[in-house]
């Protein structure tokens, strides 16, 4: 038996999660393994035990009063923050940012985590793509490239400042950067205010199938002038925060994604890492999920014709919001006018030492809130279901660092915000994999008989052999849609030219 009242899941779907480890369900089930007495988190790293010798609890607390022992190996504790791998590369970089100019290398960095240089240079090799000496060098460029800039200290102190052992050390790393001299890189700085720091680029890897195409075609397709730019593959975006402000590039790739982190001030390394993590599904087994979906005779031809096809994420929830509720009952295109209007609406500037200008930030709650919405020429509906998403998010009555249940009750407790835009935000923007907009209009006739769509209820009921993958089937059915409207506009195109 499984005590898994409170959690939402059945055993079936907590035995799927389990077997992927993914990250996204940690916390929401522990697993407890009867042979040995212990209980673990699904993501737990320790040999997978056979289905007949785990239950399932939805709480800890549940485990234990079952008889069950923590797990040493993945701390149960600490759930749903994992401590593991991310944990560990997280506090490297604070370690990086507090001690590298204190001439701290990789061994001294190790030792004061607790850990061997071998297994943080692994670490950061799987999360980065690029060992720990490569940031602590770009971090004391950062730092030197500021005291260049900003003050009149000689040279040597800068560069002793800064974490390098020698001037010389410190000059050639300005060079390999820069290709000048620090002492040029000081005038350049002063007279045309070059204020960027060198960028940092790392390389975050997917785990094969990763439909790469498939993401930078829908991100291009929805890009809002102004706000982000799809060129060359690459996705382009501001960031901004109060010690700061730069550009986050994203180039997708067949192995993963590369970013391209540049700006000036402190870059903000771990919440750009996370929202890169968000914005390309990157951590998803897309090898259990396909194999789960394929089962459902509806869903296996797409994914035979694509694996390994991810949920694109959002920038930001509240952004997700905002632009979800333009988009409703438009067409992407217009969705994208919309949103483009907002921004200048909101007067929305362009930062002239940004790394890409052109570009800027979303606004604010506030400044939302407070912008005259009737401008933007949508019915009067849904400018209060957009003023009423401002002003509840300006005063945190809806709290997107809140968990998911919250955003469900608080979002829908506003005027024109109603089931699909809220599955649709958990889906893209909350990392949900089972968010599902069971109103959706394709999902409806994808699922229909005979020309008629299938109601709301049968919907939810045909997606349960999904769980707790369905916002993955919800892509699959897009896509099939998004194909068969492709070959009609084909068949009418090739008709048009017969009858010429």
């Amino acid at each position: 038996m499984s005590a898994l009242a409170t959690s939402g899941l059945t055993p079936e779907q907590c035995e799927q999660a389990r077997r992927a480890r993914d990250p996204r369900f940690d916390g929401r089930f522990f697993v407890a393994v009867l042979s040995t007495g212990i209980y673990c988190r699904p993501v737990c790293p320790a040999p997978l035990a056979d289905p007949s010798n785990q239950r399932f609890h939805a709480t800890a607390a549940s485990a234990e009063a079952a008889g069950y022992r923590p797990c040493l190996r993945c701390r149960p504790e600490r759930a749903p923050v994992a401590e593991g791998e991310a944990d560990l590369a997280g506090r490297a970089v604070a370690r990086i940012e507090q001690t590298a100019t204190n001439g701290f290398g990789v061994a001294a960095l190790a030792a004061d985590l607790g850990v061997s240089s071998r297994h943080l240079r692994r670490v950061f090799e799987a999360r980065f793509g690029v060992g720990p000496q490569a940031l602590i060098a770009s971090h004391r460029l950062r730092v030197a490239k500021r005291l260049l800039d900003d003050t009149d200290a000689p040279i040597t102190e800068v560069a002793l400042a800064a974490g390098f052992g020698s001037v010389r050390t410190f000059n050639a790393a300005v060079a390999r950067c820069w290709q000048r001299s620090p002492s040029d890189l000081r005038r350049l700085g002063r007279h045309r205010r070059c204020e960027e720091a060198p960028p940092v680029r790392l390389r975050l890897a997917a785990e094969a199938p990763f439909a790469h195409a498939a993401l930078a075609d829908f991100f291009a397709l929805r890009a809002v002038p102004g706000l982000e730019r799809m060129h060359d593959g690459q996705l382009l975006r501001r960031w901004q925060t109060a010690t700061g402000s730069g550009c986050m590039g994203i180039r997708f790739a067949a192995g993963g994604v590369e970013l391209e982190l540049s700006g000036r001030g402190t870059l903000p390394l771990m919440d750009l890492l996370a929202r890169a993590r968000r914005l390309t599904d990157i951590a998803a087994d897309s090898c259990t999920i396909d194999a789960a979906l394929a089962r459902d005779p509806l869903l296996a031809d797409g994914v035979r014709a694509l694996p390994g096809r991810r949920v694109p994420g959002m920038w930001d929830p509240f952004e997700g919001a905002v632009r979800a509720v333009l988009g409703q009952q438009v067409s992407v295109a217009a969705a994208r006018t919309l949103t483009s209007r907002l921004l200048r609406l909101c007067r929305q500037s362009e930062d002239v030492a940004a790394a890409e200008p052109g570009l800027v930030v979303f606004p604010e709650p506030a400044a939302i809130a407070a912008a005259d919405i009737e401008a933007l020429g949508i019915p009067a509906a849904r400018r209060r279901a957009l003023q009423h998403l401002a002003a509840a998010c300006a005063d945190q009555a809806v709290d997107f660092d809140a968990p998911l249940d919250h955003w469900r009750t608080s979002l829908l407790a506003l005027p024109g915000i109603g089931p699909w835009t809220v599955e649709y935000l958990c889906m893209r923007a909350g990392r949900d994999p089972d968010a599902f907009p069971a109103g959706d209009l394709v999902l409806r006739a994808r699922l229909g008989r005979n020309g008629r769509p299938a109601t709301e209820r049968a919907v939810r009921e045909r997606a349960e052999v999904w769980r707790p993958w369905r916002a993955y089937a919800v892509l699959q059915l897009w896509a099939a849609e998004a194909a068969a409207r492709q070959r009609v506009l084909g068949t009418k195109q090739k008709r048009r030219k017969h009858d010429r």
